[in-house]
Parts: C-alpha cells; structure tokens; sequence
C-alpha cells in the first residue's frame, strides 16, 4: 500500500469499524450510522473525481460496511436519510470501482437503487412508504453511474449522458414505471444536451443518430420504454362546432389545439410535457437518422391497438415533430427546416398510405365486433324476458356478472382504439406539414380516416380529428376546410 493509500485507510478505519459494529439499524443505532456515513461521504467527496482514485483494496474496505447494512436490513425499513447517505457513497465509489465491478455485483446495485424509485404497484409502493424526493433522486444518480460508459470521460460529457440514457432502457431489473421516473428526472439534462447539437456540436448529433439509427439497438431498449409510456385520455369532454357548420366555414383558423393525451404513470403535466419535449429534442438532433426509430415504432404498432402499441405512435409522432421542425398545436411557430430531403418525403408518403390502410383493417375488425356485440345482446335481450322459476334462474344471474366483467374489459379496449386513432390522426398531420401541397395526392387514402373520425361519438377523437383537418388544410395550402373538401369531393364521398 502506497504512503497516499495509507494515509487515506487510517482515515477511513475509525469511521469504517464503528459503521460495521452499527450496521444492524435500530433506534440506538440509526443515529451512530447516519453520523458515521456523513463523516465518510466527507472524506470521500474530495476524492470522487480522478479516475481510480481509490484502489480495489479500499474500495471493498468502504463497501464491507455498507454490505453490512444492506444484508442486514431489510431495504423498505432502512430510514430515507441514511439511504440517501448509502446511495450517494456508493455513487462515489463507482467512479474508481466501475472499471473492475463483477457483474454480479453491478446487477445487485441496480437492483438495491431501484427499490428506491417508484414501483407503479400502490400495494408494494404506497404513499406512505414512498420513498423522499431527495432520496430517489439519489438512486437516479447512482443508476446513472453504474449504467453510464465511463470510458467516455475522456470525451464530452454530453455524448456520456446519451450512452447512459440507452444503457438505462435496456436495464431489464428497472420496472417500467420506474424507467419513466428515471426519464422524467433525466430528461431535463438529455433535452439539454439534445439542444446543442442544434448549435453545431456534432459529436452530439451522431451519438443521438447513432441511438435512433439503425445501429442503437431500439429493438432492445425500445420494449421497456414502450411499457412505462402507457397513455390515456384526459377525464375531460371536449366540445366541436356543428359538423356541418364547420366543414362549410370559408376562413382559415389561426388556433389549432390539439387534445393532450395522459401518462399514467406521469401525472404531472409539467413533467409529460418535459418527455415529449425530450422526444423532440432527440427527433430534431438526429434527424433523417431517426426516421429508422420512427418506422419500427409505427410497424410494431401497426400489429395492434393495445397499449404498447398505442405508446409507440405516440413515441413516433414526439420523434417526427423533432425530425420535421413542427409541433402540432403550436401557433405562430417557425418552419425550422426550409427543405425537407427526399427520404422524409418518401417517409411521409408511406406513412400516410400506412395509417390509412391500419385505419382499414381496424374499421373492418370494429364492424364485426359491432355485429358479434349486437347478435350477444338479442340473445342476452331474450333470455332476460324469460320468465324462470328456481336454481335456473340464478344461474341466469350469474351469467349477467360474467358478461359484466368483459364489458369493463371492452371499455378499456374502445379507450385503447381511440388513442390508437387519434395518435394515426398525428401522424397523418405531421405528414401533411412534410408533404404540403403535394399531400394533396394523399387525400385519396388520408382523408377517410379523418372523416371517420370527425363524426365520431367519442369527443376526444373527434376533437382531434377537427384539429387535424385544419392543419391538413394549412399544411396542404387550401384556403379553407371547405375548400378541401370540395376540390377532392370524390374522395370525401366514397
């Protein structure tokens, strides 16, 4: 042991030995332990940043107590102030340890930080045992020093945060709804970091492309990221003019708001609203690269309307807003892209020739439905006017309660076919803003869906499609809705 490494042991081993003697936690003991680990963070602090500042040696001295109070204690009963103070010791270890971890050893640490964050389960992690704000902060920082490529500290700090963000999504022991608290946390930085690659910082740029392109593994990560995004529809009813009225007004409209969608597990709308900006941020720095992340969302929803799909357009339509320079809803914005290349064009016609073809199969499918449904309820309806004496008649009871279940079942199914559609409805704008007037060729398959989808009894679909028809309208350079409609009147009529 050098002269350095053994001033710092006999620094440490007075405050190592009494936290090992410490580490059972009891209400005599916590207090000893939490001085204990506040004296250790100060003497590790001023030594946190040069790499493998602490041998392998000292590191597992440090760490032997910290074990000590891991396996000793159950982790829902360790207090949230002496958590914090063993999370943040553990992230400052990994700035030497990192470079000769087991595996083991990193997977036990993803999975101890992990315990910290939200669980998205309300009987495991409710309110009252949720831990304190600082404290998972803490474990997001720590996640981010084990997943983090260390290698890159020799290189800009931004390309770090962007392999960190990839390793983090493909973390299998990080549950979905704590992957979103983690983004939601870390976004803040990745949007930032996004954002100057848009003021000529290119090594940024091509990391993010290289992420989205079709090299960054999206097929991996992209399965946890699509499970924590589940979306639903705001309780809130939308009012939408008089169809008839509206289709027939000659002005253009200056106001275009789109329906906002709800995250789960995101109930914050500031912190939704920091996601899909992050989304953007990310679509906008890499560019025609990203286009490869935009057609594996769209074709893996395209096999269904259930909730990850439905995640997936609405990752796909943040990421095209980025691409495309265009947020939709938003007034007076700048066209960020003067020229498009031809691959987005290409992207946006196939797009749209996509959606309205999904838009095909999922009517047909909702017609048989709607016909299985009425042939269900005819016979359910004669059955209830039999007049039934006895056992059989509660056996008919019975049976009421078993269809009701499948009815909520099929109410959360519709509310999954509405996201579904209003989201197609977002692809098929942003397309129109890439294509402008030459998305007037793709009214033929684009207009029906919006259509459809204005005369919708669902007020949140219809709303969005009468959205989207007016930034069809501008995008596509006609004066008016009615305008529109009848320059392509045959498309309109079928």
């Amino acid at each position: 042991m050098d002269t350095e490494s053994k001033g710092l042991f006999d620094t440490l081993k007075p405050i190592c030995v009494p936290l090992l003697k410490n580490s059972r936690l009891t209400p005599e003991t916590i207090p000893n332990a939490a001085n204990l680990l506040t004296d250790l963070l100060q003497v590790l602090k001023p030594i946190s940043t040069p790499r493998l500042a602490l041998p392998e040696g000292l590191i597992h001295y440090i760490f032997f107590p910290i074990s000590g109070i891991i396996r000793q204690n159950d982790s829902t009963t360790i207090p949230d102030h002496i958590m914090e103070r063993i999370i943040d010791i553990i992230t400052i270890l990994l700035q030497s340890w990192w470079w000769i971890i087991e595996p083991a050893m990193r997977r036990t640490l993803v999975n101890f930080s992990s315990r910290c964050l939200p669980s998205g389960d309300r009987s495991v992690n409710g309110t009252e045992n949720q831990r304190h704000e600082e404290t998972q902060l803490a474990a997001v920082r720590c996640l981010w020093e084990i997943l983090r490529d260390h290698s890159l500290d020799d290189g800009t700090p931004e390309e770090d945060k962007i392999i960190a963000a990839q390793k983090i999504l493909e973390a299998k022991a990080i549950s979905p709804p704590q992957l979103v608290f983690i983004l939601t946390n870390g976004v803040k930085i990745l949007t930032a970091v996004a954002l100057l690659s848009l003021h000529g910082v290119d090594g940024i740029s091509k990391s993010i492309s290289h992420v989205l392109g079709p090299n960054g593994g999206i097929e991996k990560w992209g399965w946890n990221l699509l499970e924590g995004l589940e979306l639903g529809t705001p309780n809130v009813f939308y009012t939408t003019p008089d169809a008839d009225v509206f289709l027939l007004q000659s002005g253009p409209s200056d106001n275009i708001t789109f329906p906002y969608f709800h995250m789960k597990h995101v109930p914050d709308s500031g912190a939704q609203a920091t996601v899909a900006n992050f989304f953007r941020s990310w679509g906008a720095a890499a560019g025609d690269e990203a286009l490869f992340s935009v057609e594996w969302l769209v074709s893996y929803a395209s096999k269904g309307s259930n909730t990850t799909e439905v995640s997936a357009l609405w990752c796909a339509s943040r990421l095209l807003e980025g691409i495309c320079g265009q947020t939709l809803g938003e007034t007076n914005q700048k066209k960020r892209i003067e020229n498009y290349s031809t691959r987005l064009k290409q992207h946006a016609r196939w797009l749209s020739k996509l959606i309205s073809s999904l838009w095909e199969q999922d009517h047909e499918t909702e017609d048989e439905n709607i016909g299985g449904h009425a042939r269900h309820e005819e016979r359910d309806g004669n059955q209830l006017v039999e007049h039934v004496k006895g056992f059989q008649q509660i056996e008919k009871l019975l049976d009421l309660g078993k269809r009701a279940k499948p009815s909520n079942q099929a109410a959360l199914r519709e509310q999954q076919r509405v996201l579904y559609r209003a989201l197609s409805l977002h692809l098929l704008a942003l397309s129109s803003s890439i294509l402008e007037n030459r998305f007037s060729a793709m009214l033929l398959q684009a207009l029906y869906p919006i259509l459809h989808s204005f005369v919708s009894t669902d007020s949140f679909l219809s709303a969005t499609a009468q959205s989207t028809l007016l930034h069809v309208t501008q995008a596509s350079g006609y004066a008016s809705p009615a305008n529109l409609l009848l320059s392509n009147f045959d498309y309109a009529l079928g």
